[in-house]
């Protein structure tokens, strides 16, 4: 992502409700499954990047399991909203921690979201942040993932299926099969399960969306 998707997101969060986008979730269930397979898998919810967090419902629950979530998003306006609204929860609610939460603004597609240490993340959660990206960003993007993803750790990454939409948001975006992102990822990622999943936005239209979950194995020799 670039300057301008910076802007265009701002934009999107701050004239909108969360329930006004059509990547609405009021629960993020589809997405707490795919962790829980990755548990299954042998994974941990210990620290999860969120990555294209906006303002999901997805860090509360996390939290409520006594994960560490690092939310990032290319938008400050959607890290500012999340960071309150779990603080003002924190403060009510003994369920969850709000300390353990971290909300970094970063264009994953540009920048190292935490340049002087590796996340060493045991989940790398991403509900339509690479479908954004073309190109370069998308090679930056995995080099991101590969340096913050411990080895064991799972790497989930849903977007747009490759017959789902070709526009989100007003933007163009970049649709792949499972094997595409695997290779993208590269050697050290094994394709653990793949799924297409439809979503129904709040207007009732239907969206189909790939999940793909891999896991970092240690590398060869």
């Amino acid at each position: 992502m670039t300057t301008d998707a910076r802007e265009h997101w701002n934009a999107v969060w701050t004239a909108k409700d969360f329930a006004e986008t059509s990547w609405y979730q009021a629960d993020p269930t589809p997405s707490l499954v795919w962790i829980d397979r990755a548990i299954t898998d042998g994974g941990s919810i210990d620290r999860v990047v969120d990555a294209g967090c906006g303002v999901s419902f997805l860090a509360d629950r996390l939290l409520e399991r006594g994960a560490e979530v690092f939310g990032i998003d290319v938008s400050a306006a959607a890290i500012d909203r999340l960071t309150e609204r779990i603080r003002t929860r924190g403060e009510n609610d003994t369920t969850l921690d709000p300390s353990r939460f971290h909300g970094v603004v970063c264009d994953l597609g540009r920048d190292d979201p935490a340049p002087d240490r590796p996340l060493d993340a045991t989940i790398w959660h991403d509900r339509a942040v690479l479908h954004f990206l073309h190109g370069d960003a998308r090679e930056r993007y995995a080099a991101g993932l590969r340096r913050h993803l411990a080895t064991g750790g799972h790497a989930i990454i849903a977007g747009f299926a490759p017959d789902g939409p070709q526009m989100c948001s007003g933007l163009e975006v970049a649709r792949a099969t499972a094997d595409e992102i695997a290779a993208l990822l590269g050697p050290t990622f094994t394709l653990v399960d793949v799924e297409i999943r439809t979503h129904r936005t709040p207007w009732d239209a239907e969206q189909a969306f790939q999940w793909t979950c891999l896991r970092r194995t240690p590398p060869a020799g």
